[in-house]
């Protein structure tokens, strides 16, 4: 959906596991947040799933004013530590590219972030 392109053709070859930590959306690709922040939109990014971990792949790079979520491929809804797709065990919750420790069942906090935004 960022790109409205099939995964396979943006660098993405399926499910971002553990031995994918290294890669995400291909940069070279422009994503919809790309072109809304152009044409002058304030774009948020409110997800269960990222572009990508290294730093050159989160939403702040990819046409995103805002994110709230988690950086890898899934997370336990109630610790919030990575269960795959990168950094397993460990926490990866990220705010505007910043980490941060929540509590709640995460789905509940993605629903309450995104009404809290103008």
């Amino acid at each position: 959906m960022l790109t409205g392109r099939y995964p396979q053709r943006t660098g993405i070859v399926g499910v971002l596991r553990d031995h994918h930590d290294a890669i995400g959306l291909d940069l070279d690709e422009r994503t919809i947040a790309d072109q809304l922040s152009a044409a002058g939109y304030e774009t948020a990014l409110i997800r269960e799933v990222a572009p990508g971990i290294p730093e050159t792949y989160r939403p702040l790079q990819r046409g995103f004013a805002h994110a709230f979520g988690f950086l890898s491929g899934t997370i336990d809804y109630y610790t919030h530590l990575s269960r795959g797709g990168g950094r397993k065990g460990l926490p990866v919750l990220s705010r505007d590219g910043e980490p941060f420790e929540s509590e709640g069942y995460f789905p509940d906090r993605l629903r309450r972030r995104g009404r809290a935004l103008p």
